[in-house]
């Protein structure tokens, strides 16, 4: 089973990576989101993080056979609807 653990920022689309962090402001790489500090904002439009939201993808490939091209329009479908 695969977990996308990705948050997207409602205001700009921002995605936060906890591979990446957010090293600029401090958040290094592997942080998760939930342990970001309360008073984190998104880097390129300043909200808050609770104007962000799970991308909430939880796939099993074993059960879905979904192909990598699928599960990209799936992101951008999620991305353009906000």
């Amino acid at each position: 089973e695969f977990t996308y653990e990705k948050y997207i920022c409602e205001v700009c689309g921002y995605v936060y990576d906890p591979a990446v962090g957010d090293v600029d402001h401090g958040i290094k790489a592997g942080t998760s989101f939930n342990d970001l500090p309360d008073n984190w904002t998104c880097p390129p439009c300043g909200a808050d993080k609770h104007h962000s939201e799970n991308l909430n993808i939880n796939l099993n490939f074993m059960a879905w056979n979904i192909s990598m091209p699928f599960f990209i329009s799936l992101l951008i479908l999620k991305k353009n609807a906000i």
